[in-house]
């Protein structure tokens, strides 16, 4: 009886430690991303099953960040860089330059299935610095202009289209904008971004060289004037104020109970606002200026110079944006997919909005926002909106602001050059 339990243990253990060896003989990535979403875990769950069934030798263990790229900040800064990372073309640069980052140009280079010419151009271009791929591209987003039909249809207005200047706009938010006892309970618009505004009208934060400051001007004064007078002139806006105090998330809470007839948003919340059914709405391109502008933003992954399993990464970063990937991550519509069989098919082009395709053709006038600024992130964040903000809010004219902010960008310039 004694010699029948040894050997049931001896059985067991081996069988314990057979299964151990196989685990241990796996590979295994860590991957780090800000995505968190629930559709967006069960969509990455489910993509990562499929990779690992046609890896069996590869195992990726994934972590959440709910800090935005605080978390990836700290593990880069603490020496413990995870192996493949998600992250966007604008915050690219800085990794570049303090070389954590693998160029990806060699893996890409011997073919095994990867082909970035199936690939939006415009949306590649911006993964690349001198000529080297640092990112790949999965996804991109730009801005748009929504608008409740609804609102339009009662009002006998014409539906926004291509044609749209920022006169046009304005003179529309002005008709949709309703009153009762002094109290406006319909607003005809929302502020737009101020860069976007900016850049639209012609002005600049620096020349392409970044060797000089271009805030201090003409346009730059008439863009920020032109917002502050949406409130202020002619109270087709909230205030930011306002807005603050009731908003939840860039303006998705007004419109979606028809207290907002339109206002210029980001590609993400299409899907968001697919699930309004009290009203129709649609989507537009960005009314247009001297120049129609938009933001493109790109998203994707980047692998860790320091990775100890480089070519396991590759595999992983190259199936996550290609077909089975990009198929099982993109149908949510959280942005657009980049690879362009993607984007183009019924996974990605259905109603609503009726106006779907405006969500691929915004990418032939948008820019990414970074002039090639190693530390964008900080100075548009910490000078540039939280100078601009300032006018909005009344807390600040726009000489006074415009002064300072220049002084900063010189400073950010003189860093930059640093680096």
């Amino acid at each position: 009886m004694i010699k029948q339990a040894f050997l049931l243990f001896l059985i067991v253990s081996f069988s314990f430690m057979g299964c151990r060896a196989q685990q241990d003989d796996r590979t295994t990535i860590s991957y780090l991303t800000m995505e968190s979403l629930p559709e967006q875990r069960w969509a990455l769950k489910q993509m990562i099953e499929k990779f690992e069934e046609a890896n069996p030798d590869i195992r990726v263990k994934v972590e959440y960040s709910t800090s935005g790229f605080q978390k990836l900040k700290i593990r880069i800064a603490g020496g413990n860089a995870p192996d493949v990372f998600y992250y966007t073309t604008d915050r690219m640069p800085s990794l570049v330059k303090r070389d954590r980052l693998l160029d990806l140009t060699p893996y890409v280079k011997r073919g095994e299935g990867v082909d970035l010419k199936e690939y939006f151009p415009q949306v590649v271009k911006s993964c690349e610095l001198e000529n080297q791929l640092f990112l790949f591209p999965f996804h991109f987003s730009t801005d748009l202009l929504f608008y409740n039909k609804n609102l339009f249809d009662q009002e006998g207005v014409e539906y926004p289209d291509a044609s749209w200047t920022w006169d046009n706009f304005l003179q529309t938010a002005k008709s949709l904008t309703k009153q009762e006892k002094g109290r406006t309970v319909q607003y005809g618009t929302l502020q737009p971004r101020t860069l976007l505004m900016v850049r639209s009208l012609g002005g600049e934060c620096f020349d392409p060289q970044l060797s000089k400051v271009l805030l201090n001007s003409s346009e730059t004064k008439e863009a920020l004037g032109f917002l502050v007078d949406l409130e202020k002139k002619h109270h087709v806006a909230p205030s930011p104020g306002q807005l603050r105090d009731i908003e939840k998330e860039d303006g998705l809470d007004l419109f979606s109970t028809g207290k907002v007839a339109m206002f210029v948003g980001r590609t993400y919340m299409v899907s968001q606002l697919s699930k309004v059914k009290r009203f129709d709405w649609d989507v537009a391109p960005v009314p247009q200026g001297k120049r129609r502008y938009s933001r493109l933003a790109v998203g994707g992954n980047c692998i860790s110079k320091s990775t100890q399993h480089p070519e396991a990464a590759w595999k992983f970063v190259s199936f996550y944006s290609g077909e089975t990937g990009s198929r099982l991550c993109g149908v949510s519509r959280n942005c657009v997919p980049a690879l362009k069989s993607v984007a183009h098919s019924s996974l990605f082009l259905y109603e609503p909005p009726k106006g779907v395709n405006h969500l691929i053709e915004a990418l032939d006038f948008s820019e990414i926002e970074n002039y090639g600024l190693l530390n964008w992130d900080e100075f548009f964040q910490k000078s540039f909106k939280s100078e601009t903000d300032k006018v909005l809010f009344g807390a600040k004219s726009i000489e006074d602001c415009l002064k300072d902010i220049s002084r900063e960008a010189e400073l950010a310039l003189k860093q930059n050059q640093e680096l």
